[in-house]
């Protein structure tokens, strides 16, 4: 018999995937390019398969990258995160941080 955390690791990996993300081992987190949302491991392992679940089930922002993480990034560190991801994933700048500029 699994243990209860061997099937919520499995859960919320099938999550993820039906949700269309994919790890990046650069920067250790799963990315869903077209959304622009990230989820760091900690915060994937922190929460529940429910809390996991409404976060991807969540719209997407109109500007920039959502980042969900344990702990919120400052802003300083929310723009240099938007800038490597829209170089990483090709996506033009214009959005988020990058366009207040």
């Amino acid at each position: 018999m699994q243990s209860t955390d061997t099937q919520s690791d499995q859960i919320k990996g099938e999550l993820l995937r039906e949700g269309g993300y994919h790890y990046n081992f650069e920067m250790m987190s799963y990315v869903n390019r077209k959304t622009r949302k990230v989820f760091s491991v900690e915060f994937v392992e922190d929460n529940d398969d429910a809390e996991l679940k409404r976060c991807i089930q969540s719209p997407a922002t109109e500007s920039g990258w959502t980042f969900n993480f344990t702990e919120r990034p400052s802003q300083t560190m929310r723009c240099l995160l938007e800038q490597t991801y829209n170089e990483m994933y090709s996506i033009g700048v214009g959005v988020g941080c990058m366009s207040q500029k």
